[in-house]
């Protein structure tokens, strides 16, 4: 196994696209299916760290969107809340939010978050 499958399973399971108690074999299939579609897709930018761009891959099929979840107040910024799969995304059971200028900032918040 090279160092791209290894990444790709383990944030594969921090994200829930792989399940933890799947079986070795198939965890490592899926992995290797995964870790392929990565380096066909245009997030494998070579002037970039494997680590980022296999973790923006598998965001981008994790399915997380953002809502807007209050009025806009005097400074022009807005709080925004995790959604995936259309339930609350929890963090230590509080709902995931971010006090941002619109989805886009509030998405990119999310993806600087430590992994």
């Amino acid at each position: 196994m090279n160092y791209g499958t290894f990444l790709t399973i383990e944030l594969g399971r921090l994200l829930g696209l792989i399940p933890k108690d799947l079986e070795l074999d198939l965890t490592y299939e899926k992995g290797m299916g995964l870790y392929s579609e990565f380096q066909a897709s245009e997030f494998n930018d070579t002037n970039k760290g494997e680590y980022d761009c296999i973790y923006n891959f598998l965001l981008s099929k994790t399915k997380i969107k953002f809502r807007k979840i209050s009025s806009t107040d005097y400074t022009g910024v807005s709080w925004y809340g995790a959604y995936k799969n259309g339930k609350k995304v929890l963090v230590e059971g509080v709902h995931l939010q971010y006090h941002a200028m619109s989805k886009d900032h509030a998405m990119r918040m999310y993806n600087q978050l430590p992994k």
